[in-house]
């Protein structure tokens, strides 16, 4: 036994030692063994579509007829704050006349020497006005209406986000109900593309995935997109995988109504780990081999040395 031995130091089991002689003959190839990145990619197909966590529904919350459509076609682009119509509702107006009432008794009792009516106006008056802001009667609109001492005969409903309209049901003259969706509202701001990946290649998609989404009327420019939901199992009739994607550069001509449009490439990136050798020059006597990547000189690929064009 000597120190430093493989056979008996247990750092440096599994080495193996080999004389330069015996390398050269049997053609051995060394080097480092390192872990260095490889990437492939595959491609899918799928549809542009509209981020449904950022459909908005509006509805309004008294029943009434509308007097005045401002957002009065589909496609509109609003911003968050914008006026879309104008209500008449009687339930509204005769809510604004009693907070106006309670307001006016509360100045009256003022000079009473009860207490307690003071204080029953002062709670009519809450609860008028948070009648009113349940029906989305903002508080501007309640300092308003306490400045002018005047009740507004329709109301204003104003767009609750920034977005295009998708559907449109509000007409001058038309009676609402609270159970009316008067406008749906999308922000494309980001978009999904559900994409159609084959069974072979499922293994290597992942959450948090990139991928390129072809443009087709855009050539050689292209979507930067992330792989956010992928469903549990595959589709039994088309043996595909369904993939959603989530891309936050959306393109104007994507924003103007192409959500619906022709299937489009889908491009995944994917990355791995692999071992990767590399020379580290000619070994002596006392080389320890633990792998193989680059010849000695004058060693045959994979068997012996040869010499003057003869075996040694």
């Amino acid at each position: 036994m000597y120190e430093g031995d493989p056979a008996t130091d247990p750092t440096k089991a599994g080495l193996l030692k080999v004389s330069a002689e015996k390398q050269q003959l049997i053609g051995v190839e060394y080097g480092t063994v390192e872990l260095a990145s490889s990437s492939s990619s595959f491609q899918a197909v799928g549809k542009v579509a509209q981020d449904e966590t950022r459909v908005v529904r509006i509805h309004s919350k008294v029943e009434g007829w509308i007097e005045q459509v401002h957002a009065d076609f589909t496609g509109a682009r609003v911003e968050k704050g914008q006026p879309l119509l104008t209500i008449y509702s009687p339930e509204m107006l005769a809510t604004q006349q009693e907070y106006l009432l309670a307001l006016q008794a509360r100045e009256i009792l003022k000079v009473s020497s009860l207490k307690e009516a003071g204080e029953n106006s002062d709670s009519l008056i809450r609860a008028a006005s948070t009648r009113l802001e349940l029906w989305d009667f903002g508080r501007a609109q309640i300092d308003e209406l306490q400045k002018t001492k005047k009740p507004q005969r329709a109301i204003t409903l104003f767009a609750p986000a920034s977005g295009y309209v998708i559907a449109r049901n509000a007409f001058p003259g038309q009676k609402v109900t609270p159970d009316t969706e008067l406008y749906a509202l999308v922000d494309l701001s980001r978009i999904w593309v559900l994409a159609d990946v084959f069974e072979s290649d499922a293994a290597n998609v992942r959450v948090g995935q990139s991928a390129v989404i072809g443009l087709p009327y855009q050539r050689g420019k292209g979507l930067v997109a992330r792989v956010s939901y992928i469903q549990p199992q595959v589709d039994p009739a088309t043996r595909t995988l369904k993939v959603r994607l989530e891309s936050a550069e959306s393109r104007p001509a994507v924003q103007a109504g192409h959500v619906r449009g022709s299937p489009v490439p889908a491009h995944f990136a994917e990355k791995s780990k692999r071992a990767r050798g590399s020379g580290t020059g000619r070994g002596n006597t006392q080389d320890r081999v633990r792998g193989s990547r680059q010849r000695l000189p004058g060693a045959a690929p994979g068997g012996n040395r040869r010499a003057n064009g003869r075996p040694h």
